[in-house]
């Protein structure tokens, strides 16, 4: 039985509310304070289609013609269009997306793979708050809602001088805005497919008096496409948009998924697997502009995921393994936003403390191998970052300079450099230039929980890369878009 302690949780968590106290303290008392998002949104709208603006690259919201990256982005059309009931299914059909299947069946968890980077070297983000599992670095998306997805956004390529640990890229997946009109709006849909497969969803959205809101309810259900397998999931989402003054906004979101699923059986290894799987989320964010041409963005959140996975021999119905992950983050950013005719210069700060629970428990067969009867570890991880980009553009020449610092308690420090250029070739054609260097911090399980035959290492430093790109991208067409990237 091994235990790594977390001592300073409690101290990490104090500073970040003390933090929190003072930023909602210096928005409250401001005297030129005004609400910028939506503003914002509905400016650039005016000259730019929803999908030609991208928030990713920078962490501020700037139109695809401005962006270095190699990008690709998915709207909630695109995604009605394809049928799509879960995240995976959708990145399936993204070039230069990878995803790998576990079973293929409905529901299936998957890995997702971007240009043939690793699964845990690929950073999913919801609304900008990580969603990868710490106990191995991979994120699972089925417990994300299709239907609350405004759009999804993809970097191809090291994002690490916007995210931190983020290797192979981004996915950046940006949830439905909140009514804007006091009469409420809303759909209900529901599917059905063969082996008794159901998808329900139901969503409304609107205003009351001067509060936004949207929510969401939904529940899928199969006996599974394959013998021997099911899958459930209930999930509900919910975005508050409230004007604390009018001055101040003021965000709430809250979801949770409750997934069980039967993995099907293993004859060749003798064994069948099933799983339940909760997320729990909430966050709440402020947005204001402090002067003209200063904005200010902050937002704090709490993520709860546990996994469960009972594992049997299939001839004998006996306990093989079973394991229980159970993970908790709390975690903030703020940040700077200042525009002005030719530049949008970010700087900002990350932090986050997160902490996993992890026990194994062996059957008899495994005993017989000297595994012990039962195994925990409770390894913890304190995050901290600073960050900063400028996006210059002079007629039809854009250059984006970013840097971040990275630093945990773990793997310890890196630094992330990467520079852009973008030339506008005409009106939706542009060629695009990049380097960037990207970095991936090691899982806990393979610096401080360990695993099943798997001795952590705690001298583990990241991964990391320098990547070179360049490309050509054309969406003259409406119904066509031409890229080449190298």
């Amino acid at each position: 039985m091994s235990k790594t302690g977390n001592p300073e949780r409690g101290e990490l968590t104090s500073y970040l509310f003390i933090a929190l106290f003072f930023i909602l303290n210096s928005l409250f008392f401001s005297t030129s304070v005004s609400a910028q998002s939506e503003e914002e949104m509905k400016i650039l709208r005016m000259y730019f289609k929803e999908e030609e603006l991208v928030i990713a690259p920078t962490r501020a919201l700037k139109p695809l013609s401005q962006v270095a990256e190699n990008m690709s982005i998915v709207t909630a059309k695109e995604i009605e269009a394809m049928n799509a009931h879960t995240v995976a299914e959708v990145l399936e059909r993204v070039t230069g997306m990878f995803v790998e299947f576990f079973g293929h069946d409905f529901g299936s968890d998957a890995s997702l793979l971007i240009q043939g980077s690793g699964p845990r070297h690929v950073l999913v983000l919801v609304d900008g708050m990580p969603w990868n599992l710490m106990v191995e670095g991979k994120a699972v998306t089925n417990s994300i809602p299709v239907r609350i997805i405004q759009r999804i956004e993809i970097i191809k390529g090291p994002a690490s001088s916007s995210w931190g640990s983020s290797l192979g890229g981004v996915i950046n997946i940006v949830t439905k805005d909140t009514g804007n009109n006091s009469k409420p709006t809303g759909s209900m849909s529901a599917s059905f497919g063969e082996k008794s497969t159901q998808d329900y969803t139901a969503e409304v959205s609107g205003k009351a008096g001067s509060v936004g809101y949207y929510l969401y309810a939904g529940r899928q259900d199969s006996d599974g496409l394959r013998n021997n397998r099911y899958f459930e999931r209930d999930s509900v989402y919910t975005k508050i948009n409230m004007p604390v003054s009018s001055d101040i906004q003021f965000m709430l979101t809250a979801g949770y998924s409750k997934l069980h699923i039967n993995y099907g059986d293993l004859p060749s290894y003798d064994l069948t697997s099933t799983g339940i799987t909760r997320a729990f989320f909430t966050t709440a964010s402020v947005t204001a502009e402090l002067t003209e041409d200063i904005s200010f963005e902050a937002s704090f959140y709490t993520f709860k995921q546990k996994f469960i996975q009972n594992n049997n021999e299939l001839s004998t119905g006996d306990q093989y393994l079973d394991a229980v992950y159970d993970e908790e983050t709390i975690g903030g950013s703020g940040k700077f936003i200042w525009r002005d005719d030719i530049q949008t210069a970010v700087v900002g700060v990350d932090i986050s403390d997160g902490n996993l629970d992890q026990t194994l428990r062996a059957g008899q067969s495994l005993q017989s191998w000297r595994v012990p009867e039962t195994s925990r570890s409770d390894p913890g991880i304190e995050k901290w970052a600073v960050f900063a980009n400028d996006t210059i553009t002079i007629g039809r020449f854009s250059i984006t300079p970013g840097i971040r610092h990275d630093h945990n308690n773990v793997s310890g420090d890196f630094t992330s450099p990467s520079l852009g250029a973008v030339y506008k070739l005409g009106k939706h054609t542009v060629l695009r230039v990049s380097v960037a260097k990207g970095f991936t911090s090691p899982p806990l399980s393979f610096t401080s929980g360990g695993g099943l035959f798997l001795d952590p290492n705690p001298d583990l430093k990241p991964e990391r890369v320098w990547s070179y790109q360049a490309g050509v991208e054309s969406w003259a067409a409406e119904y066509l878009r031409v890229k080449a990237t190298f």
